[in-house]
């Protein structure tokens, strides 16, 4: 019988929670098209220190009215109330009411957040309580080291958004903490996730823009994303979907279509092949000169 130790590893790991569950490495990007939008994500899921998995989530979920969001973060947990929220406040299809109803939930869970997990800690239940009295009953350190935890507190997740108003005019935004919205809607694309970067390198590498048609728009998107797989914890399996503003639901790119279009990119060359033997003869003589001929000393001249 083995010994159970009790400074063995084994006994310190945590049990899983939710919040253990993170999107924070992946890649969602969202792009207008001449005619309607276009949404791609992965579908990796990870648990931060045990394991990840591909092919285990769709990071696609209505926001209310015609709008759809695509998640990333560290929390994803702390999305399902969010969506409750905007959902409860049924924003019109205007683009004021999904913002404003989007920036209410996003604050109303942050709000909860430091309420159910920082106020107690120093005898404080709620928000109102620690305006009203939290200088009267907090220490001078306490009253600062309170008040930076609540200007740190995240929820530890971003949405993007994307959708149509009531005019048919498309729209993309993102929703992040502390509550605030920033809009793409002439950039024409956006993009969160740990393959953030890699995406929109690629999308304006592409001369990517929101006229072009939607088959030339889903091939760069496509290559976004196949790009921003080079990222920490970006899975290569992918979700597609196109949203045109006379159509009244989703289609999804068939996977067929996409391992097609995946393999067509994957042959392409990545930088210059045709100049190669140019570049070979213009160099070979820089980087590697010919031999220079001994010279010959004039004392042995002299005595010969």
């Amino acid at each position: 019988m083995i010994a159970q130790n009790s400074a063995s590893p084994w006994n310190t790991i945590p049990k899983p929670r939710p919040a253990d569950w993170g999107f924070g490495m992946t890649v969602c990007i969202a792009a207008v098209c001449d005619g309607g939008l276009i949404g791609v994500s992965d579908r990796m899921i990870s648990m931060s220190g045990y394991f990840s998995g591909d092919r285990m989530a769709r990071k696609v979920d209505w926001m209310g009215g015609n709008w759809m969001s695509m998640l990333a973060g560290d929390d994803i947990s702390q999305a399902i109330p969010i969506y409750e929220t905007v959902g409860q406040l049924n924003p019109e299809k205007n683009l004021n009411s999904i913002v404003a109803a989007s920036k209410t939930a996003y604050k109303k869970q942050r709000i909860q957040i430091i309420e159910d997990s920082i106020l107690p800690q120093y005898g404080l239940e709620t928000m109102a309580e620690y305006k009203t009295i939290g200088k009267q009953v907090l220490a001078e350190d306490s009253q600062y080291e309170l008040a930076l935890r609540i200007k740190q507190c995240s929820i530890g997740c971003e949405f993007l958004i994307s959708g149509f108003d009531d005019e048919g005019d498309s729209h993309i935004f993102t929703l992040r903490n502390p509550g605030t919205c920033e809009f793409y809607n002439k950039l024409g694309f956006w993009a969160i996730g740990s393959g953030q970067q890699q995406a929109i390198s690629s999308l304006f590498a592409s001369k990517y823009s929101r006229y072009d048609p939607i088959e030339y728009a889903i091939s760069k998107i496509l290559g976004a994303k196949f790009t921003a797989e080079s990222a920490t914890g970006v899975g290569k399996s992918t979700f597609t979907f196109l949203w045109k503003s006379d159509f009244d639901d989703l289609h999804w790119l068939d996977e067929d279509l996409e391992e097609s279009i995946r393999k067509e990119w994957a042959a392409m060359p990545k930088y210059p092949t045709k100049v190669i033997e140019k570049i070979r003869t213009e160099f070979s003589n820089k980087v590697n000169p010919p031999a220079k001929q001994p010279l010959v000393s004039q004392m042995s001249v002299g005595q010969k």
